[in-house]
């Protein structure tokens, strides 16, 4: 068992889990869940405000919570960036957001 991980381990484990079965990640990464103000104002994991027929309401993605984990850069960013195909279907990789590099 690890005591801890850093954030590029992560993303070698997301690129290595996309290889193995391509058809997980985009699924989980794409998906939100409603989430209260208090989730949303939480200051390091990433939430999104979004609208529908009802109004607006916020909303947490996979990545979002994940990234909660080890923070934001100075632009409310957090370090790990999924990098979809033109098509929205496939990630291509994931990477490091340019200011973790």
């Amino acid at each position: 068992m690890k005591k801890s991980i850093n954030v590029s381990e992560v993303v070698d484990l997301l690129n290595e889990i996309n290889q193995i079965d391509p058809s997980v990640l985009p699924q989980l990464v794409k998906s939100r869940m409603r989430c209260n103000t208090s989730l949303a104002e939480h200051e390091t994991v990433q939430v999104g405000e979004f609208e529908d027929a009802n109004g607006k309401f916020n909303a947490v993605g996979f990545l979002g919570i994940l990234n909660g984990f080890f923070g934001i850069d100075n632009e409310g960013w957090g370090p790990i960036m999924a990098h979809f195909s033109e098509s929205g279907e496939t990630i291509l990789r994931f990477t490091l957001t340019e200011n973790w590099k």
